[in-house]
């Protein structure tokens, strides 16, 4: 990501919390407007772009597939403040897949729109550089000294992980910082500074469930997590109707482990 794109974050005078919200609509009313579908549609360059609209004293528009431009008067974000990662979230997504800005169009429709769900093509194998950089991230959260990821704690390590990033994402659950582990004191800036979000979006697949294997504590519970490739072929078996559309479907995943057949089947069902 450009240091732009990172600093398209905040609008002059806005609060962070008006970016996070329980309510989809506030949630969004900032970065996608309201859109007119044609019928018939079979993909977002067919879709209707709307005229430009005030965004608090600025121009903002949305452009096809590109980010939503909000105005050049930013603030710095407060990297401790709840919901910051969220900008960056939501224009990785955009301009990887989409798939954010498709659930905004059903949302502001009221329906199901005319095409289908983006695709995320989950890699069936983890990225080289990208399971580094976790790798790097997860031992970065103890101090020098204690054990990393691959020891008896890294389960407390990956808990700290996903609060964190649920507190920066803004989930309504997080809303306060997750406190750092024993021995573990700074570990929130050493995140801040080791995590690559664009990365890891950029190559979909369940790092922590692969990581969960390979470490002691995943070895000791005899976790193993389904591979990619029999996940899909299960979704594809179960969901993939040609006849049919799957996306008002409900998906139970009874043995769910960290989710990997759910990943698969959000590809089909909303």
């Amino acid at each position: 990501m450009t240091n732009s794109a990172l600093n398209m974050s905040r609008v002059e005078g806005i609060h962070p919390s008006s970016l996070v919200t329980s309510d989809l609509e506030s949630l969004t009313r900032l970065r996608y407007p309201p859109r007119r579908i044609r019928g018939g549609v079979k993909g977002m360059a067919d879709m209707d772009r709307p005229p430009q609209r005030e965004v608090s004293g600025g121009k903002g528009y949305w452009s096809g597939l590109d980010t939503f431009a909000l105005p050049a008067n930013f603030r710095e974000p407060t990297t401790s403040e709840h919901g910051w990662m969220l900008p960056n979230l939501l224009t990785v997504d955009a301009t990887l897949t989409g798939r954010w800005d498709y659930l905004t169009a059903c949302w502001y429709r009221k329906d199901l729109i005319d095409y289908p769900i983006p695709r995320i093509d989950f890699e069936s194998t983890p990225d080289s550089a990208t399971s580094k950089m976790l790798a790097k991230a997860l031992d970065s959260i103890p101090n020098q000294g204690h054990e990393g990821w691959q020891g008896w704690s890294s389960s407390e390590y990956i808990r700290f992980l996903l609060e964190w990033l649920l507190h920066g994402f803004g989930h309504q659950a997080h809303k306060e910082a997750p406190n750092e582990p024993f021995g573990c004191e700074g570990a929130s800036e050493r995140l801040r500074n080791t995590l690559n979000l664009d990365l890891w979006l950029a190559h979909p697949h369940d790092y922590l469930g692969e990581m969960l294997a390979q470490n002691a504590y995943g070895k000791r519970q005899g976790f193993f997590p389904t591979p990619h490739t029999i996940c899909q072929m299960m979704v594809m078996m179960t969901i993939d109707r040609n006849d049919a559309d799957a996306r008002s479907l409900s998906v139970m995943d009874p043995c769910v482990g960290t989710g990997r057949m759910l990943l698969h089947a959000s590809n089909y069902s909303l």
